[in-house]
């Protein structure tokens, strides 16, 4: 078994509690608006490339967030549209910071709420600690950060929306 540390310093499950409902909630809505956004993106990509809704299922269905933002760059760019391409290397830029907790909320596992700060929630994202052997470093995100990305991916689903649908930049 591992030991678990916070920047180094021990750190047990008597540190942590149950999580809250809000705290389930917040990440529910974390996960549920960037799946959103992921969809869209694909939705988008179906119709700029001129695709079979089955044939590109058999493509996008695994694809990245990331992957289909870089695709969408390239498509608009070779294109000659390079407004749109550089509205989307920004969106890119932002998903690539906003989408952190995201992905730690998805992939890592989440121990419980940390006593000391009720608002952070602790995870275990199987990252070593260096110079620590046998020990897990634990991360902590807040509340506020969850929603702060669950109001950023939401905000970009409607100018994907828009940018897919008006042919506009956003």
């Amino acid at each position: 078994m591992s030991k678990l540390s916070i920047e180094g310093r021990p750190f047990g499950m008597k540190d942590v509690c149950g999580l809250a409902i809000r705290h389930r909630l917040a990440m529910a809505d974390l996960v549920l608006g960037f799946a959103s956004l992921d969809t869209h993106l694909s939705n988008w990509m179906v119709e700029a490339f001129q695709m079979r809704s089955d044939r590109a299922a058999l493509l996008l269905q695994h694809m990245s967030i990331s992957t289909k933002y870089r695709k969408l760059i390239l498509l608009f760019d070779h294109e000659g549209q390079p407004e749109k391409a550089k509205w989307l290397k920004k969106s890119k830029n932002a998903f690539e910071i906003q989408g952190e907790v995201r992905n730690l909320v998805c992939h890592a596992e989440c121990i419980g709420v940390w006593r000391a700060e009720p608002d952070l929630v602790a995870f275990v994202p199987l990252n070593y600690v260096p110079g620590l052997p046998a020990t897990l470093e634990i991360e902590l995100r807040s509340l506020k950060q969850m929603e702060v990305a669950t109001k950023w991916a939401a905000e970009q689903v409607g100018l994907v929306i828009d940018a897919w649908t008006t042919d506009s930049t956003p």
